[in-house]
C-alpha cells in the first residue's frame, strides 16, 4: 500500500537523519521517497548495482555483505530500526560494493539520491547531517577493524552481547536476544560458525551465559565483561 507524499514526510520528520530539517526541506526529500517492505532474506541490491538513494530501517533488520571467494559472503554490519545506508554510494557516484539483503522481515524508506542531492544544496542543516552520519559511520567500521585485529574472538562474542543489551540492563543477570542467526552473527565476527559455537559453548560451561535457541541469558553481566576483559578499565560497557 502506497503512502501519501504527506504521510511519508511525516515519517521521515520523525527519522533522526531528517529531525532536524525544514518543512520545505523534507516536502521536497518526500516527493522522492517511498516505503519499502521486504520479506526475510529478500535482498535489496547486490554488489555492483547502481546507486539509488539512501535507505533507512523503520523496523526489521538488514545485514551488509561483501562479496569474497568463498561460497558465504562477508557480514560487515547488522543495521537495526533507526540505521541508515547508501549514502556512500551516492556521493562515489559508483556501484554498490556490498549487497544488502533482509534478515527478516522489513520495512523501509527510501529516498531517491537527486532529491537528496538537492535537498543538501539548500538546506545546510541537511548537509551538516549527512556529513555527521557518514563521520559515525567510518568511526565504526574503524572501531571494529581495531576489535577484529585487536580483540580474541571471546572478546569479539562479549562485546557483541554487551552491546546487545537493553539500556536498562545493569551488572547483574539479563537477556539478550540474538538478531540473526549464529552464521550471520559469526561472519560479522570474523569468526567461523564452528568458533562461533564453541565459544558460546565455552561460556555456557564458565556458567556466564545459557543459550536457549536466539534467547541468551546472562547469569551476571560484570563477570562476563570480566572474563574476557580482566580489570581493563577500557573494557566495553553495555549500552
Amino acid at each position: 500500500m502506497e503512502r501519501s507524499s504527506g504521510s511519508i514526510q511525516a515519517l521521515l520528520s520523525s527519522l533522526p537523519l531528517y529531525t532536524p530539517l525544514r518543512a520545505k526541506t523534507l516536502e521536497r526529500l518526500a516527493r522522492g521517497a517511498r516505503q519499502i517492505q521486504l520479506p526475510k532474506a529478500a535482498v535489496l541490491f547486490n554488489a555492483g548495482d547502481a546507486p539509488t538513494g539512501v535507505y533507512t530501517v523503520l523496523n526489521g533488520l538488514v545485514k551488509i555483505a561483501v562479496p569474497t571467494a568463498a561460497e558465504q559472503d562477508k557480514v560487515v554490519t547488522l543495521l537495526g530500526t533507526g540505521r541508515n545506508f547508501g549514502l556512500s554510494a551516492i556521493f562515489a557516484d559508483a556501484p554498490h560494493i556490498v549487497s544488502a539483503a533482509a534478515v527478516r522481515e522489513t520495512v523501509l524508506v527510501h529516498v531517491r539520491s537527486a532529491q537528496v542531492l538537492a535537498a543538501m544544496k539548500t538546506d545546510a542543516a541537511f548537509a551538516r547531517e549527512i556529513a555527521a552520519s557518514l563521520s559515525r559511520r567510518l568511526r565504526e567500521l574503524l572501531s571494529e577493524v581495531r576489535s577484529s585485529t585487536a580483540e580474541n574472538g571471546t572478546q569479539r562474542t562479549v562485546t557483541f552481547l554487551l552491546s546487545e543489551l537493553p539500556s536498562s540492563a545493569g551488572q547483574g543477570p539479563a537477556i539478550v536476544t540474538l538478531p540473526a542467526k549464529k552464521r550471520i552473527i559469526a561472519s560479522r565476527l570474523a569468526l567461523t560458525g564452528e568458533h562461533f559455537s564453541r565459544i558460546l559453548h565455552e561460556l555456557t560451561s564458565a556458567r556466564l551465559i545459557c543459550v536457549e535457541g536466539p534467547k541468551v541469558t546472562i547469569q551476571d553481566v560484570g563477570k562476563l565483561r570480566k572474563y574476557a576483559y580482566g580489570d581493563n578499565p577500557s573494557q566495553p560497557a553495555a549500552r
